[in-house]
């Protein structure tokens, strides 16, 4: 139904930031500290899977934990110094509810940095891996050219997972970099647009941090995928001789017969 068919009384309901102080109040309310808090609580955790990530493919190293840990704390206290600047400086309401959304007006220009953070945090997190890639000479995985040669048993087995790390947090790297700076650009440009990048804040980062827990699961209990995808094994290494993180998995018919000669057995036992 078009909006010009529905009753005054109703548009008016919709308008619902023109009617009290106490609706303007509760839309900042609920757009500000709920809406955000969700969007930036959905980006933290992601980020928090992807320095575990990177923790294991730095082998576990202390340095890089450390360093990982003070720089992420750094970027959440810098969000939250920008959004307590942010509701300092606010002088007016900055939300018109219209009958077609919300626009955003009167918005402190300090407003628009606070996505910045989480975008230098990103550069660093990708950066890194970037860089664990090309030293570990896996760029040939991404395009499966020449067969991959490895010098040791244990580079052959650790690459298996490289692949499928390296390969996920670059796609989720270019996504959501892609995303912030979108937001950037429409915060600081062009306020109106703001509901139109709000749900995809939220969205995109939780869609590409569960592709990252489904490509973790798939490398854990398939291994031999990747095995085959790396290449050959070098001379006098068994690729079967790895250590493999595999899964116990058992058919349905067979579990179920399994079950049922327990049954058989038990009421047997029984009867005796």
């Amino acid at each position: 139904m078009p909006l010009t068919a529905l009753s005054n009384t109703f548009i008016d309901s919709l308008d619902i930031g023109n009617q009290s102080r106490a609706s303007a109040l509760g839309l900042l309310i609920y757009d500000y500290p709920i809406d955000d808090f969700v969007i930036v609580s959905s980006t933290l955790a992601v980020q928090v899977i992807l320095q575990l990530r990177v923790y294991a493919l730095y082998q576990k190293s202390s340095r890089v934990r450390l360093f990982l840990i003070c720089f992420w704390l750094l970027e959440v206290a810098a969000m939250v110094v920008f959004v307590g600047i942010t509701f300092a400086n606010i002088k007016a309401m900055p939300i018109i509810a219209t009958s077609t959304g919300c626009t955003y007006t009167s918005i402190f220009s300090i407003a628009v940095l606070f996505w910045l953070p989480a975008l230098a945090y990103e550069l660093v997190l990708c950066f890194m891996v970037l860089r664990k890639v090309h030293e570990g000479r896996w760029f040939d995985l991404f395009w499966k050219k020449a067969p991959l040669v490895v010098d040791s048993d244990k580079e052959f087995n650790s690459g298996k997972l490289v692949k499928v790390l390296a390969r996920d947090s670059l796609i989720y790297f270019v996504g959501v970099f892609i995303e912030l700076v979108i937001n950037t650009v429409i915060w600081s440009r062009y306020n109106r647009y703001i509901p139109a990048i709000t749900p995809w804040s939220g969205a995109l980062p939780s869609i590409l941090g569960s592709r990252l827990f489904l490509g973790m699961r798939e490398a854990i209990l398939f291994p031999e995928r990747y095995a085959t995808e790396v290449g050959a094994a070098p001379s006098g290494v068994d690729a079967h001789s790895t250590v493999r993180f595999t899964a116990t998995r058992r058919p349905v018919l067979a579990w179920m017969s399994d079950q049922t000669a327990v049954h058989i057995e038990t009421h047997g036992t029984s009867a005796l």
